[in-house]
């Protein structure tokens, strides 16, 4: 086993000698082509049901995406929350402590997901209707959270889980590969299950589709482990769980501002919905047409930010500031160039944008009207990504939670009812844009508290080096 002290002498490298772009692009391409995947096996579903030119039908997945970014939210509490521990006891050598966090966050995100099937099989139906299903709608909503949910949701948040490990330790490929065999899998499946050529299940088929492929991506990253055991500090032994040692306590600094962080979009969208109901089916649809349009500029910034966290978070550890400061800016500058690019291209091509996954007349012109609007978020919404991962790389708490607050969180209410008021249905989509906007400046302000803390730590470091030599 070619390991030093328990990290193979290539990670180290990686984190601690790899010229700035090189570690970053390495570590952040494979996380952007995952989460591209991911969003490309999500848009399959609105896509290929889209074809079946129901509104209701698409209507119902938009309706049931906030059930489905509930478990993300735990999965991120987990993944999120102790891949950071992990990285940052790679980067104190705490090689214990790393194993440890990993079996932690196997055996509680397994019961963590097994109490929200339940939980969603009891209730299912006051969820639904909580969510702004309709009469027309609800039975739809019932046959998709049924497989994504109550089926599908133990695969789905252990491999997402799973994937925030492998990609903590410097294997952002290997990570990757595991949701692009998932994503691959469902847009094979997807017109299989719900097409008349195929088996004719319609919204049930995209469900039954996408829970497979999320079993698939489970089993990848089973399989990985198990056969990177010699090499690979993540562990899902239960003999090393624990919740001593500032082992649940480490997870929960950082992954309960992640947890809220994705938690918050769920009751932002549902009041979003609920809002929107108030109007048409039709409306809900382009809503959700156009959440996964946009999504594709979100996951290219969350990939980077989330690519380049473990850099981040191994350097703060190891007291390697400035490698940390190079890599924040390099990855920032490429987030918000990217998101520039997006907006030219949203605001020119809308209504072919939105045509791609539905036909209907009624609901391309809402659609193309939302994404007008959308659109204008991303470029603040690179820059809140990227703080937020750097203060969850570190373990800043409360600077996270102020972030996460700020985009999605108590302003949202207020700004539905009085964004409504102002334009109906479509003041509805400039909170978003007002709320990213507002926290980017706010970002800049914590960041810049932030950097001077560094440099006070580093100016300290130096006069106690310089004090050591001269005694």
């Amino acid at each position: 086993m070619n390991k030093i002290g328990g990290l193979s002498p290539e990670k180290i490298d990686l984190f601690e000698n790899y010229p700035i772009s090189k570690a970053v692009l390495k570590l952040a391409l494979p996380t952007i082509v995952g989460q591209l995947v991911a969003m490309i096996y999500n848009l399959a579903d609105t896509y290929f049901v889209g074809q079946l030119n129901d509104p209701n039908q698409v209507a119902a997945v938009s309706l049931c995406f906030p059930a489905a970014m509930t478990m993300t939210a735990l999965s991120n509490f987990f993944g999120i929350g102790g891949g950071s521990l992990f990285s940052r006891c790679l980067g104190s050598r705490e090689y214990d402590k790393a194993r440890k966090s990993g079996s932690f966050c196997f055996y509680s995100m397994i019961a963590a997901a097994l109490v929200y099937s339940i939980v969603f099989l009891l209730f299912m139906n006051p969820i639904l209707r909580l969510l702004g299903a309709s009469d027309a709608t609800i039975g739809y909503c019932r046959q998709y959270v049924f497989w994504i949910v109550v089926v599908g949701a133990l695969p789905s948040m252990l491999s997402v889980m799973l994937g925030s490990f492998v990609r903590a330790e410097g294997a952002s490929k290997q990570a990757s590969i595991g949701v692009t065999i998932g994503g691959v899998i469902n847009i094979i499946l997807d017109p299989v299950f719900i097409f008349p050529f195929g088996l004719n299940m319609q919204l049930e088929g995209a469900a039954i589709a996408t829970m497979i492929s999320n079993c698939a991506g489970l089993a990848y990253f089973l399989v990985y482990i198990r056969r990177s055991r010699s090499k690979t500090l993540i562990s899902l032994s239960p003999r090393d769980f624990t919740t001593k040692g500032g082992i649940a306590s480490g997870v929960a600094k950082t992954g309960l501002p992640a947890l809220i962080q994705s938690m918050l979009p769920v009751v932002s969208n549902t009041m979003l919905h609920n809002f929107v109901a108030a109007y048409d089916d039709f409306a809900i649809a382009a809503i959700g047409i156009v959440k996964k349009i946009d999504v594709f500029a979100m996951n290219v910034t969350f990939g980077m930010s989330q690519g380049v966290l473990p850099l981040l978070a191994y350097n703060y550890a190891s007291g390697n500031f400035e490698r940390l400061r190079k890599a924040r800016k390099f990855a920032f500058v490429c987030s918000v160039a990217f998101c520039l690019v997006c907006i030219a291209v949203f605001q020119s091509f809308p209504e072919q944008a939105v045509s791609i996954f539905i036909k209907d007349a009624k609901t391309i012109g809402y659609g193309t009207a939302f994404l007008r609007i959308q659109s204008l978020s991303t470029p603040f919404m690179a820059i809140n990504f990227m703080t937020v991962s750097t203060f969850q790389a570190t373990g800043h708490t409360k600077q996270t939670l102020i972030m996460t607050l700020l985009r999605k969180g108590l302003p949202d209410i207020p700004l539905l009812f009085l964004m409504d008021a102002l334009i109906p249905l479509y003041g509805l989509m400039w909170i978003q844009p007002i709320l990213d906007g507002s926290a980017s400046v706010v970002a800049f302000i914590l960041f810049a508290k932030f950097t001077r803390s560094m440099k006070e730590v580093r100016a300290k470091s130096r006069d106690g080096d310089r004090l050591r030599e001269s005694m």
